[in-house]
């Protein structure tokens, strides 16, 4: 399947889901019409039917109750279809949006940005425009957050990557299974301390539904209350005893109002969230899958017979159920008739007992389905890019065809790029925006990709799990009182440190010591490269300092040159942007100055 045919599926798409949207809607507006006449009419034929005959008013009035009730689940119903392919319409739009590279309405995940990270700020992992705004499609925040820790701290592994690489091409074929879980989670709130509140939750202590004494009163109270009203309907008793009662079960509630609201405060409002993660549960549960960790994954949300959406779910009733004691009318009935309050918290906390240690490793599971989504439709809308292979004797990295993932197809250029062993080090010279920056993320964005389980954008590629650390943009900081110069500097102190260490790195380092004169420059630049020739480092220096290309005669076994050129044609340059070996020989700053005027 081609690029083209991928985006007329997302466009037929469109157009079929609009068009469902449209007839969803007439049937909706419908329903909502039928059941008002239904109310309408229910208490006019009541009202008449009571006033002729008390049986049929009541029979009237039950039979409208009735109808009403069933629309109203139809109408629920029908708005729940309605919402769902409300998503897929947006889902489709969106990926149309993607596939022109207009991504401003895509998470960037700033929140994730880190100047100080060992590489996703200088490989433009997080940020307008990057890797994670690129690849995220999670319908979850904590998938969402996995997926940047995946990123942010790419699996080393063989073993873990292979099992990702499996489970994604599988999730990259289930097209309309990707969408629909898509869907069940798009458009409900949800906050990035949802997770870690309910966690901390579940590891309290229960108390009602371990009270002999409590669990006695929910027990026999509302008995005492429904039957002394029933006697005093009969006149048996006076009506100071059901109020009584009444009045007592109050009190109960009031004297643990303090513990209650304590309690309700820190599920309250959680139904939405938790009929999310229910749903997507369910599709999880209902989805036949073949890859290993698919099937791990999926198999994780069954414990003794007991399925992890029904258990959500069920979670999710007994909270909105408590929720009704924020109705303060209610509130007051309710308590007053059956001690709702501690009734409902009671089971929300056996139901904490019995099943709540599972909760974590079930929201793990929704936070890995939806971060291998992701990747999924990453791989389905790159048919193109490819699977590498993984390299576990020794370290190598071997690519043909390597481009940049973020560069559209027509424009992009792609480069071969070997580098076989730790200890060796590629050199890259070139002039002014022939490449080199280009071409060294190009290397680290795919590493990542590789890491994580996702294809790559290239012909082939062979390499092996590695750390990486760059070193290419680093910042001043007025408020740590740090020059630039200084900044780079402890960023290549930690670098040395992280080698000396033991720790294999993979090094992309662009321009070294820029922040100081030429001759210091160049001096400071190979010591740096000496030092890394004797430590654990592999990698890309991309450089303007062309006599640092020298150093492949003084270490020819480990400093290889690598170059991109420019050609200077009449008045104009031109750019190939293909890797030669070698050290560059045509340099373009003295030719644009003349060109724009800043010099004569």
């Amino acid at each position: 399947m081609t690029r083209q045919e991928i985006i007329e599926i997302y466009e037929k798409r469109v157009e079929e889901f609009s068009d469902l949207l449209d007839i969803t809607n007439h049937r909706y507006d419908r329903v909502a019409t039928l059941r008002l006449l239904v109310f309408v009419f229910g208490i006019v034929a009541s009202i008449y039917a009571f006033r002729h005959d008390y049986e049929i008013g009541a029979g009237v009035f039950t039979g409208a109750v009735i109808i009403f009730l069933i629309l109203m689940k139809i109408h629920l119903r029908m708005e729940r279809k309605k919402n769902h392919i409300a998503q897929l319409v947006s889902i489709n739009q969106d990926e149309l949006e993607a596939s022109e590279f207009n991504m401003k309405d895509f998470d960037t995940g700033e929140e994730f940005l880190d100047l100080k990270h060992h590489f996703t700020y200088d490989l433009d992992i997080f940020g307008a425009g990057g890797l994670f705004q690129y690849i995220n499609r999670a319908t979850s925040i904590i998938g969402k957050k996995l997926l940047a820790q995946w990123l942010s701290n790419p699996e080393k592994h063989p073993n873990t990557i292979e099992k990702r690489q499996t489970a994604v091409q599988e999730l990259a074929r289930k097209f309309d299974w990707r969408q629909d879980f898509q869907a069940y989670g798009g458009g409900k709130s949800e906050s990035l301390s949802d997770r870690e509140q309910m966690l901390r939750w579940m590891k309290e202590e229960s108390f009602y539904s371990k009270s002999f004494l409590y669990k006695a009163l929910v027990l026999i109270m509302p008995l005492i209350f429904v039957s002394s009203t029933v006697l005093w309907l009969f006149g048996v008793v006076p009506y100071i005893l059901p109020v009584g009662v009444f009045l007592i079960n109050l009190l109960i509630v009031g004297g643990n109002l303090a513990q209650i609201n304590h309690f309700h405060v820190k599920i309250s409002k959680r139904y939405r969230m938790l009929s999310k993660y229910s749903s997507l549960f369910q599709s999880i549960e209902k989805e036949r899958f073949e890859s290993e960790l698919m099937v791990e994954l999926q198999e994780s949300l069954i414990v003794d017979g007991l399925t992890s959406s029904k258990s959500i779910q069920k979670l999710a009733e007994l909270i909105e159920y408590l929720d009704n004691r924020l109705n303060a009318l209610a509130g007051i009935l309710l308590n007053g008739i059956m001690l709702w309050d501690i009734h409902y918290i009671s089971r929300i906390e056996k139901w904490r007992d019995r099943v709540g240690n599972r909760l974590e490793i079930w929201l793990d599971v929704i936070a890995q389905v939806d971060a291998l989504i992701s990747l999924g439709t990453f791989s389905y809308n790159h048919p193109s890019f490819i699977f590498p292979a993984i390299e576990t004797e020794k370290f190598s990295l071997k690519s043909i065809q390597l481009g940049h993932p973020l560069i559209k197809s027509q424009v992009r250029v792609c480069n071969d790029f070997q580098i076989d062993k730790i200890g060796d080090l590629a050199l890259i010279t070139g002039a002014n925006m022939a490449g080199k920056s280009t071409f060294i993320r190009t290397v680290g964005i795919n590493l990542i990709l590789g890491m994580i389980g996702a294809p790559v954008c290239a012909q082939s590629m062979k390499f092996s799990p590695i750390n990486i650390y760059t070193s290419m943009r680093a910042n001043d900081s007025l408020a740590d009182n740090e020059s630039y110069f200084f900044a780079e500097l402890k960023r290549l102190q930690r670098m040395i440190q992280l080698l000396e260490d033991g720790t294999h790195l993979f090094v992309i380092l662009d321009e070294i010591l820029r922040g100081t004169n030429s001759k210091d420059k160049q001096t400071g630049s190979k010591g740096l490269i000496k030092r890394m020739v004797n430590l654990p480092a592999v990698g890309l220096i991309a450089t303007h300092d062309l006599e640092l290309g020298k150093l492949a005669d003084e270490y020819p076994n480990q400093v290889t040159n690598l170059r991109f050129e420019v050609d200077i044609k009449g008045d104009h340059l031109d750019f190939d942007y293909k890797l030669k070996t070698g050290i560059s020989q045509n340099l373009n700053a003295t030719f644009l100055m003349k060109k724009m005027g800043i010099m004569e």
